[in-house]
């Protein structure tokens, strides 16, 4: 089979899983904020998905005319933000209160957290992940397409009453960053641009992100979540981020690969960060 089964072209279709990852800064990079070596972090979910809408503005056009005519047409980026709407069906206080940035708390056995606060424009920035199923092109073989958005805000509104079902409503506004969410660095060489606000990407099976502080200690495997284990181990990617901002692509040397997680050689500090993008068995 070759190393890239997936070509870029895909027929799409539905909406199969999205998470929110809490970031935390190395220096000059944001990453998934990882709190374990042992337990992997992949964001938190949005259970019942049923829409994610990305809207990017059109650009600017410029005309300039003359001679009772149009002379010539040219184009400017858009000043607009692009933005992203989720719906989902299931209510979720742990993920709402995330992404708000205020806390759930109780009341005898009722569970609460408070709406148009003092803290509205204070809310964290966070990266978005979601993917569907679809079709490679040319085989018509199952693949997956999917979207990463590394600095957002995402805002859920709280959802009214009515006899049909609900949805909960999320107003997303995407940042431009000049790295990937594993730190690594957006090139005119390699990307053929130095910032982004998202990253689409196609894989031959699900693709997963999970992450972990460092373990501070030689020969560490980092394990991925028994229900999350790795199709092959070619099919894995591994990073490590400094708390300097120093990112390492450790794939190529310096850790051991099993579908059940890698084994990194090196003492990695409990201020540093590993990251994993793979395909799910």
């Amino acid at each position: 089979m070759p190393a890239n089964p997936t070509s870029g072209n895909e027929y799409p279709v539905g909406l199969r899983y999205g998470a929110a990852f809490a970031l935390q800064t190395q220096t000059t990079v944001a990453v998934p904020a990882a709190t374990s070596a042992t337990v992997p972090y992949s964001g938190v979910q949005f259970t019942g998905a049923n829409a994610f809408n990305v809207t990017v503005a059109d650009p600017r056009t410029i005309v300039h005319p003359g001679d009772d005519r149009v002379s010539a047409v040219d184009f400017l980026p858009t000043l607009d933000s692009t933005t992203a709407s989720i719906e989902v069906s299931r209510y979720d206080m742990d993920l709402n209160a995330m992404l708000t940035g205020v806390k759930k708390f109780s009341e005898l056995d009722m569970t609460m957290m408070p709406w148009a606060t003092d803290a509205q424009g204070s809310e964290p920035t966070v990266a978005l992940f979601f993917y569907q199923q679809s079709l490679n092109a040319a085989t018509k073989v199952r693949n997956w397409r999917y979207y990463i958005a590394p600095a957002c805000r995402c805002i859920p509104k709280p959802a009214g009453m009515s006899a049909s079902q609900t949805n909960v409503a999320y107003n997303v506004v995407v940042n431009p960053t000049t790295a990937l969410l594993w730190g690594t660095a957006l090139t005119a060489a390699t990307n053929g641009a130095t910032e982004s606000g998202i990253v689409e990407g196609h894989s031959e099976y699900q693709p997963w992100i999970a992450a972990w502080i460092g373990a501070g200690a030689t020969a560490t495997k980092y394990p991925f979540a028994l229900n999350k284990q790795a199709k092959s181990i070619t099919k894995i990617n591994l990073w490590h981020i400094t708390s300097a901002g120093v990112v390492t692509n450790v794939t190529g040397g310096g850790a051991t690969f099993e579908t059940s997680g890698p084994t990194i050689a090196a003492s990695i500090p409990a201020t540093s960060i590993v990251v994993a993008l793979y395909e799910l068995a």
